[in-house]
C-alpha cells in the first residue's frame, strides 16, 4: 500500500439517524484511517434552483447539518454518493482528541 494511500476500515456501517419521520435522511457511520478513528455522516440533498445559482439543501430541514459549510468549501453543490435511491452527501471528520 503506497503511504499516500492509507488503508480505510469500516468499523461501524452507516445506520439512519434522521428525524422520526424520515431517519434514513441523515446516516451515520464510523471509519478508521490508520489508527485514526472517523465519523462518517451523510446527509440527504436534494438539488435547488436559486437565482441562477443551483445549490442542495438537506431533505431533513436546516439545522443541525453541514450542507452549508461544504458547499461554501466546495465553492458550490458538493459530489454526492447514491445510496439505495437517495443522494447524500458524504462527510468524514475525525473524532474528538
Amino acid at each position: 500500500m503506497s503511504e499516500f494511500m492509507p488503508p480505510i476500515r469500516w468499523i461501524k456501517p452507516l445506520h439512519p439517524i434522521g428525524p422520526a419521520n424520515d431517519p434514513p435522511s441523515r446516516l451515520l457511520g464510523q471509519v478508521q484511517i490508520l489508527d485514526a478513528d472517523f465519523h462518517v455522516n451523510a446527509e440527504q440533498v436534494m438539488d435547488m434552483d436559486r437565482e441562477d445559482d443551483t445549490c442542495q439543501e438537506p431533505v431533513a430541514g436546516i439545522g443541525d447539518t453541514y450542507v452549508e459549510e461544504i458547499q461554501a468549501l466546495c465553492e458550490g453543490p458538493g459530489e454526492t454518493v447514491r445510496i439505495g435511491n437517495r443522494k447524500y452527501l458524504l462527510v468524514i471528520s475525525p473524532f474528538q482528541k
